[in-house]
């Protein structure tokens, strides 16, 4: 652009200057002056003044022009190229926009490509902004001489996104890791401790993760590392709370240590039926994997093979130990149903699933029938098992109701290493009631005591007195009622006579099926 200046000449020659605004921008003259310059929004609108004095003026004569300069917008996003917020919180970005003459459109773009539409105000409002926010924008604006825009990227902070990262361990890693994983903005996280819990969230134990979030599973002996299957929580923290509030983000994954089956240690060693009828012995399994086999093998008495109706299989929570924690898990009870129990043994359980197996050995034993009372006070007595016949005789006929009776629980001896099978104490202890050397059953039971205790094992029964002539057998220690018996009927069993060779087995009481008797005492010296 050139701004001339032309002057009628006077006496002396004058001198001329082209002003901007006051400030002198060229000198010259006589008679014509040109300013030449590439103009720009600078001067738009800026008053050029021409400016001309001799030495006969008294002041300057002038004349100024404004000048309209056209140019394309100058287009401004904020003061800052990069803009943050919070995830969730309102946001606007506002364009500022400098044009001669005015624009003719304005648009706002997401990472260029991506027109926002239904918005060309200069502000563009985000009401809650999400992390799928971020990113880069552009305000456009355009006139008659051209466009301009300006760009400015948008950074959302969000709390970390975290999960983890494993192998499902099997017995043939000896190193194991689980890696706790984050996504979040900023980057820059911090891990806290890795809890291990079981798939009933129940805690188990805590293990501590390094600085880029790797935690090594302390070793485990091969037979215990089931133990570290369960869910493992990762927390972690950037500095952005969440929606709620909270500091730190959890992720968690289910671990699978795949090795071979357990039985549980509540699974009972000894078990109990009785000789030619059904029996189901049943066993609790723990499994990483689906059970896919299972037999049920006899040790040592039977020959023949077991005959089964069927063997189920039920889905059940049971209790077992992990790392020194009693917790709940999902298990596996097989019962095994026996068509007859032709001998009373041990039999070996065998499960086996993708990778191994594992055995179990149940011991059955005899068991009684379960009690029965009636209207009239009698009852059966049983419902236990035993090692061997226990005879409880029962010297209620002669003493008084009135008084306490005290008698012997006497245990028939199993055959020693050497095989002697000794006599039973019911036919060689108890004095003949027809002998001429006893007048009454006043067979001292502290010699009988004395007599027998190298032999055989017994417990002493204590008949109380009671006012309703009721008698209660208690086990021992107080673990099982045997029985209620009414001692009112004592005197109507008494024989009206009897010889010295009398031995009828009327004469005693027999007590079958109590068992557990030898288990829950000591052992005689």
């Amino acid at each position: 652009m050139k701004l001339v200046c032309n002057v009628e000449s006077g006496l002396p020659p004058e001198t001329i200057w082209w002003k901007m605004n006051g400030k002198s921008l060229k000198k010259g003259g006589p008679r014509r002056i040109v300013y030449e310059f590439y103009p720009n929004r600078s001067v738009h609108y800026s008053n050029f003044t021409c400016e001309v004095m001799n030495n006969v003026t008294e002041k300057p004569l002038s004349k100024s022009i404004r000048l309209d300069i056209k140019y394309k917008p100058e287009v401004l996003i904020g003061s800052e190229p990069l803009v943050t917020s919070d995830e969730g919180s309102k946001k606007k970005l506002c364009c500022e926009i400098d044009s001669n003459p005015n624009v003719i459109f304005m648009f706002w773009y997401k990472d260029v490509k991506t027109r926002i539409k239904n918005n060309s105000s200069l502000c563009l409002v985000l009401e809650e902004v999400t992390r799928q926010d971020s990113g880069n924008y552009t305000c456009l604006a355009g006139n008659e001489i051209g466009n301009g825009s300006s760009t400015a990227s948008l950074v959302v902070f969000y709390p970390p996104t975290v999960y983890v990262e494993y192998n499902n361990f099997s017995i043939y890693k000896n190193k194991r890791y689980v890696y706790c994983k984050a996504d979040g903005v900023p980057n820059n996280f911090t891990f806290f401790r890795l809890e291990h819990k079981s798939l009933f969230n129940e805690h188990i134990r805590y293990l501590e993760v390094t600085s880029d979030g790797i935690a090594e599973l302390p070793h485990t002996d091969q037979s215990h590392s089931y133990q570290d299957t369960g869910l493992y929580m990762c927390n972690v923290s950037n500095g952005v709370s969440d929606r709620r509030g909270k500091p730190f983000q959890q992720g968690e994954a289910y671990l699978v240590y795949n090795g071979p089956p357990v039985f549980v240690a509540d699974n009972m060693n000894i078990q109990y039926g009785q000789i030619g009828k059904p029996l189901s012995i049943a066993v609790n399994i723990y499994s990483s994997s689906d059970i896919k086999c299972y037999h049920l093998n006899g040790i040592g008495k039977i020959s023949s093979s077991l005959k089964t109706k069927e063997t189920l299989k039920t889905n059940v929570t049971i209790r077992i130990n992990f790392h020194d924690v009693n917790i709940t898990a999902n298990g596996m009870q097989l019962t095994f149903r026996l068509v007859r129990l032709h001998s009373f043994q041990r039999y070996n359980v065998t499960v086996c699933n993708n990778f191994s197996n594992a055995s179990f050995i149940v011991d059955v034993r005899k068991g009684g029938e379960t009690p029965i009372m009636t209207n009239d006070s009698t009852a059966l007595v049983g419902g236990c098992v035993m090692f061997g016949v226990i005879t409880l005789v029962i010297m209620l006929i002669i003493i008084g109701i009135s008084q306490s009776v005290e008698n012997i629980v006497y245990q028939s001896v199993q055959q020693d290493q050497a095989g002697i099978e000794h006599p039973s104490p019911a036919s060689t202890l108890l004095p003949d009631i027809g002998s001429e050397n006893t007048d009454t059953l006043s067979h001292s039971m502290d010699e009988t005591n004395q007599s027998m205790g190298i032999l055989l094992n017994y417990a002493d029964v204590v008949f109380q007195p009671s006012s309703q002539n009721e008698v209660r057998i208690i086990g021992l220690e107080d673990r099982t009622v045997y029985a209620d018996v009414d001692t009112s009927f004592a005197a109507a069993f008494l024989p009206e006579k009897q010889s010295e060779t009398s031995s009828s087995e009327d004469d005693f009481i027999y007590v079958d099926g109590i068992e557990n008797f030898i288990d829950k005492r000591e052992t005689n010296d």
